[in-house]
């Protein structure tokens, strides 16, 4: 089932590449980053990663997964001398967080789109002894070309939810082979284990570990954290904060009443949008509301907070 996915996708790819990559040339949307999605990488990079004796390549979808990579990194440098890390992202704000956040630990890249051309490219460059995702980031493609080349896969804080079942189920001819060309899952809960089983998952690859996240280590100066944000954000003392934390759409016009209400009494509220790439249609609807706002960005380049609405971008 697999080789007919591939070649349904590679065929389609093909056929529409010619449409859409002018499109996004004159646009401008999604043109950041379409090398990398597209296989081509900075040469420099496949000179670093031959450079080691192992690599191992972990593909993180966004910020939050970073995060965890970061804790995976630090454990598995130390367990595995010698190696070098690379991890991937699906978003250009996820791949630049990492660069900041993982510094010379790790290359940061985008992940190839998930079409044979593209993937066979990135394996080529990436040459990876081991792959990690982390979560439920299943690529077909990526997947069936690591088993085809004999490359371990391992999943981890994987977890899928009670209501994206029954669409896993209804295509599972196609998500079970692409479950067990793992070489093993390792899932945050045990409800989550009963429900990789049930869309056809091998019980005997799949155990629970929990979840990596939780492992996060506080940094050495985490009693100044508060207090440097309250510098930040020119909070006084006593001062009620509202945070409204990875926010979709339409989340944001719904909070926006409770806001103005909860701003007028003299609280202050803080919004950060899960995707950055909504911030327009979010400022646009703040403004049609009558708010008036800061970015987080301009505080933390040295501006002083005039409104009681902070928006993170």
């Amino acid at each position: 089932m697999l080789t007919i996915y591939r070649f349904i996708v590679g065929m389609l790819f093909y056929l529409g590449l010619p449409i859409l990559l002018p499109v996004v040339l004159i646009s401008g949307r999604h043109r950041r980053g379409l090398k990398e999605r597209l296989g081509f990488y900075d040469p420099s990079l496949a000179d670093r990663l031959l450079q080691a004796d192992r690599r191992c390549w972990i593909h993180a979808a966004s910020i939050g997964e970073v995060r965890a990579a970061a804790v995976l990194i630090e454990q598995l440098s130390e367990q595995l001398p010698g190696w070098e890390f690379l991890v991937t992202t699906m978003t250009i704000h996820g791949r630049d967080f990492a660069r900041q956040h993982l510094g010379s630990g790790a290359a940061c890249h985008l992940a190839p789109l998930d079409v044979p051309y593209s993937v066979n490219r990135a394996v080529a460059v990436f040459r990876p002894d081991l792959y990690v995702c982390l979560e439920t980031e299943l690529w077909p493609v990526l997947i069936d070309t690591l088993r085809r080349r004999q490359i371990l896969a391992l999943l981890i804080n994987g977890r899928m939810s009670a209501r994206s079942v029954a669409s896993y189920r209804r295509f599972r001819f196609l998500f079970a082979p692409l479950l067990n060309s793992f070489g093993c899952i390792g899932v945050i809960s045990e409800s989550d284990r009963q429900r990789f089983v049930e869309v056809g998952a091998d019980p005997a690859r799949v155990s629970v570990t929990g979840n990596i996240k939780d492992d996060t280590r506080l940094p050495d100066n985490f009693e100044s954290t508060a207090p440097r944000w309250t510098e930040m954000l020119n909070l006084p003392d006593e001062t009620d904060v509202l945070v409204a934390g990875s926010t979709h759409h339409p989340e944001e016009e719904l909070l926006l009443p409770l806001v103005d209400e909860f701003t007028s009494g003299g609280g202050v509220a803080i919004i950060a949008p899960r995707h950055l790439d909504r911030l327009a249609d979010i400022e646009s609807s703040i403004s049609d509301r009558g708010l008036r706002y800061d970015r987080l960005s301009e505080l933390k380049n040295g501006g002083r907070r005039t409104h009681p609405l902070v928006l993170v971008d």
